[in-house]
């Protein structure tokens, strides 16, 4: 079980964390009052569903944490891809703050959480292939990722 973080100028990968996520979806609802005072709910079938998925990694090292800080400050703004520990791909944008993801478990031991939301598509299974200068590959029919 693994996490991994790709952005545009690398890739963090997180070997068997502590992790807790959840998801929720949104669904571009529009709420209309009527001159009659009726709600409407309208939504058009070409507005697309995103999925807001959050996730959380406990017992974390100061090491592992300030790299997964900066990969997210670094990709503020930007399309990030990520295996999840299903081995899901989800692409999108991640929605919170880089300074309030990290809470300090225990001060003695130098523990840390770490937890963020990433508005995101599900882009299906990744399939493991070897290319010609031996990096690691990716790919499915949406997404291709190269490990350097």
């Amino acid at each position: 079980m693994s996490f991994t973080l790709f952005y545009s100028s690398g890739v963090v990968f997180l070997r068997s964390p502590e992790l807790g996520d959840s998801h929720s979806v949104n669904t571009y609802v529009e709420n209309r009052e009527t001159i009659g005072g009726e709600v409407k709910s309208v939504k058009d079938s070409s507005w697309p569903d995103k999925e807001i998925r959050s996730f959380s990694f406990t017992n974390l090292t100061k090491t592992v944490t300030d790299t997964l800080r900066t990969a997210l400050i670094n990709s503020a703004g930007e399309e990030v891809s990520i295996i999840d520990h299903n081995d899901k791909i989800w692409t999108g944008v991640i929605i919170s703050n880089p300074i309030d993801i990290i809470t300090q478990r225990d001060v003695n031991c130098g523990s840390y959480d770490v937890s963020f939301e990433m508005m995101c598509e599900y882009n299906g299974v990744p399939v493991l292939l070897q290319n010609n200068d031996n990096n690691t590959v990716y790919n499915n029919d949406e997404v291709a990722i190269k490990v350097i």
